[in-house]
C-alpha cells in the first residue's frame, strides 16, 4: 500500500475534488440558471443534487471504505449548503407567485376584479351565451395548474430536504394550495354564483359540482403524496386540521348559496305562474265542446 491510512487519504482527496472542482461547477451552473428564470434555477438545483447523490452511491461501492454519512454530509453541505440554506423559502415563494399569477390571469380573462379586504367587482355577462359555469366562475385549468406546480415543488423538496425541513416545506406547500384554491378561488366562485342573476337558474348548483370535483383532486394529492411523507410528523395534525377548517367554511358558503338559489328558483317560478293568462289555456277553436253524457 502507498498510504498508511488509505481511507484518510481518499477522504482528503475527495474533499479537495469537491472544494476545488465540483463546487465551482455547481455554483456556475446555478448562477447561470438563476439569471434566466427561477423555475430553471430550481430544476437545475434538483437535477444537480440527484447527480451528486449518484456520485455518492458510486463512491461508497469502492474497495476503499468511505463512511457514507460523511459523503452525504460533505457533498450536500460543501456543494449545496449556500443554496439549501434558503431553499424552502425560495421554493414556497416561487409556488405562491405562480399560483397568484394563474389566478390573476383567470380573473382578468372573465372580468373579475379583487381588491384588498375581499371586495369583488365582477363584469361577468348576465347571459352565459354558451359558456359553462366553470369557465366563468371556477376553472378546472386553474386547479390543474396549481396542483401541477405543487407536485413539482413536492418532488424537489423530497430530493433536497431532510426530515423536519421536509415536513415544514410540505406544510407550507399544502397551506399554499388551500389558500389559493379553497380560500380564494372556490370561495370567490361560490360568492359570485350565489349572486348571479342571469342565465340558467341552476348555475350555483353547477358551480358547486365543479368545486366538489376539484376538492376531490386536492384530497387525492394530500392522501397519496403529502400524507405518506408527514404521517409520523407532528405537522400532520396541523395539515388535517387546516383542511377540515377550510372545508367547513366552504360547506357553510354552499349552504348559504343553496338557500339563495332555492329562494331564487321559487321566486322565478312564482313570477312565471302569476304572468300566465287565462287565454293561454283556451282551445284554439271558439267554443268549448260539450261533454257527452254517459248513458244509463
Amino acid at each position: 500500500e502507498v498510504f498508511d491510512n488509505p481511507e484518510e487519504a481518499m477522504t482528503k482527496f475527495l474533499q479537495q475534488v469537491i472544494d476545488k472542482v465540483l463546487y465551482g461547477h455547481v455554483n456556475k451552473e446555478l448562477e447561470d440558471a438563476g439569471d434566466v428564470d427561477k423555475e430553471d434555477y430550481l430544476q437545475k438545483l434538483y437535477h444537480l443534487h440527484i447527480r451528486a447523490m449518484i456520485l455518492r452511491d458510486s463512491l461508497t461501492k469502492l474497495e476503499t471504505k468511505i463512511d457514507p454519512s460523511f459523503l452525504t454530509k460533505t457533498i450536500r453541505y460543501s456543494l449545496f449548503g449556500d443554496h439549501l440554506a434558503a431553499y424552502t423559502e425560495f421554493e414556497v415563494g416561487h409556488l405562491i407567485h405562480k399560483c397568484h399569477m394563474t389566478l390573476a390571469d383567470f380573473y382578468n380573462s372573465v372580468g373579475i376584479q379583487k381588491k384588498q379586504g375581499g371586495v369583488i367587482r365582477a363584469t361577468i355577462p348576465q347571459n352565459l351565451s354558451g359558456n359553462s359555469p366553470e369557465e366563468l366562475f371556477v376553472s378546472e385549468n386553474v386547479c390543474t395548474s396549481v396542483l401541477f406546480e405543487s407536485r413539482n415543488s413536492i418532488k424537489r423538496c423530497k430530493e433536497l430536504l431532510m426530515d423536519r425541513e421536509l415536513s415544514h416545506a410540505l406544510r407550507e406547500i399544502f397551506d399554499t394550495i388551500l389558500d389559493n384554491l379553497c380560500a380564494d378561488h372556490f370561495t370567490t366562485a361560490l360568492e359570485l354564483a350565489a349572486e348571479y342573476k342571469g342565465g340558467p337558474i341552476g348555475v350555483f348548483l353547477q358551480v358547486v359540482g365543479c368545486v366538489n370535483k376539484n376538492i376531490h383532486l386536492i384530497e387525492k394529492l394530500f392522501r397519496e403524496i403529502i400524507m405518506p411523507l408527514i404521517q409520523y410528523a407532528p405537522i400532520a395534525a396541523h395539515c388535517n386540521e387546516r383542511k377540515r377548517e377550510m372545508l367547513l367554511k366552504l360547506e357553510s358558503r354552499i349552504e348559504t348559496g343553496m338557500e339563495r338559489s332555492v329562494s331564487s328558483m321559487v321566486a322565478t317560478l312564482h313570477s312565471i305562474l302569476n304572468n300566465q293568462k287565462k287565454t293561454d289555456y283556451r282551445p284554439e277553436e271558439p267554443g268549448i265542446p260539450e261533454t257527452s253524457q254517459v248513458r244509463q
